[in-house]
């Protein structure tokens, strides 16, 4: 009952991104995960004190752990994966010792990562050892053989810096070093042309819609899209602060559309959106953010 309550709270909670999970399109596994449903599944990562430094030196164990639960789909067959990887700023390398417990006995990885029939409530432990500072993300997700099923946990990525260790929800914007395209704040590179500040001409929504369109006084020029971060509150967005929710648009058009379903009902929006440019396979985005603009929500 436990395990059925937090994953039901956890799905209410995580049901995002712009990591990956079963809303997300061809995410590097072969799968179109927009094509496919979970079928009332879900796994979730556990991992307590969230976003809160912990002392961690490198080469020692990080445990954590999943739940699963599935409503209509116990016995399917397939494949189940636990992932950790380096995500940016360091090499695969800095990923050591991965094991999961099993029976009261750790064991490698590789022994999970295996052909399964998915079962309701099951958690499993893991640790995981990091022998490198850097950025690392770590996903559970499990895919039918036939293709009919596919779910996902919510990405968590884990940055390990001068003896701590964080643990965040969204994508840190660093630079990659993996050959993605990421979001970088870092010194622009020396072949990057010049990006300005993006001007919000409008911003509307229908009140029912997830769907915000947006029109720009022009688009920038270099731009290869657009970072766009929509706020609660105007106070939100004038102090950086971490916003409700954050699309790509990956063209430069002066009328674009980005949804979530978050967006759908609320009654009150910020948005503020800055250009980037792919150098290198690179994404390096512009330190200028437009000005807030507040969304009109019509009938």
């Amino acid at each position: 009952m436990r395990k059925k309550f937090w994953a039901v709270i956890l799905t209410a909670t995580m049901s995002l991104s712009m990591a990956v999970g079963v809303s997300a399109a061809n995410g590097g596994d072969g799968v179109n995960w927009g094509e496919i449903g979970n079928l009332g599944a879900n796994i979730t990562i556990q991992i307590e004190k969230e976003s809160t430094p912990k002392s961690y030196k490198l080469g020692d164990f990080f445990e954590f752990y999943t739940d699963t639960y599935c409503d209509n789909a116990k016995g399917i067959q397939g494949k189940r994966t636990m992932e950790v990887k380096a995500y940016t700023g360091s090499a695969q390398e800095g990923v050591g010792l991965v094991e999961y417990k099993d029976g009261g006995v750790w064991k490698d990885i590789s022994g999970y990562n295996t052909q399964i029939s998915f079962k309701n409530d099951t958690d499993r432990y893991f640790h995981v050892k990091f022998i490198k500072n850097g950025t690392y993300s770590i996903r559970s997700y499990f895919i039918a053989n036939d293709k009919s099923m596919a779910v996902s946990s919510k990405t968590r990525y884990v940055i390990v810096n001068d003896e701590t260790l964080t643990i965040t929800r969204e994508a840190p914007e660093v630079e990659t070093t993996t050959g993605q395209t990421e979001e970088s704040t870092v010194a622009q590179p020396n072949n990057m042309k010049p990006l300005g500040k993006a001007k919000v001409k409008s911003a509307v929504k229908k009140k029912s819609a997830k769907k915000v369109k947006i029109t720009l006084k022009a688009p920038l020029k270099n731009a290869n899209g657009y970072i766009v971060c929509f706020y609660k509150t105007k106070k939100e967005a004038k102090k950086n602060g971490k916003p409700f929710v954050k699309r790509i648009y990956k063209k430069n058009k002066a009328t674009f559309a980005v949804s979530h379903k978050l967006l759908r009902k609320q009654k009150k929006l910020f948005v503020r959106i800055r250009a980037y440019q792919v150098v290198d396979k690179k994404m390096v985005v512009s330190e200028k953010w437009s000005a807030v603009k507040s969304v009109k929500i019509g009938k």
